[in-house]
């Protein structure tokens, strides 16, 4: 059983650990946006705001 607690918490996704909760808010916006247009805009702004952010696309989602 403690092989099974040991694995699933393995398992999981590394927390994202956001600068600010404005930084949050924008990327969450970012996600739900469905406009290409709009969705570059804000994630122009993603880049201006916060530059020293790493990250990268893994499939339709930004992981850092």
């Amino acid at each position: 059983m403690a092989t099974v607690l040991v694995l699933g918490a393995w398992a999981q996704a590394p927390q994202k650990n956001y600068k600010d909760r404005a930084e949050y808010d924008l990327y969450a916006s970012i996600l739900k946006e469905t406009n290409g247009q709009k969705k570059l805009e804000l994630l122009n702004q993603w880049k201006e705001k916060y530059p020293t952010r790493i990250f990268k696309p893994s499939g339709s989602r930004f992981i850092w």
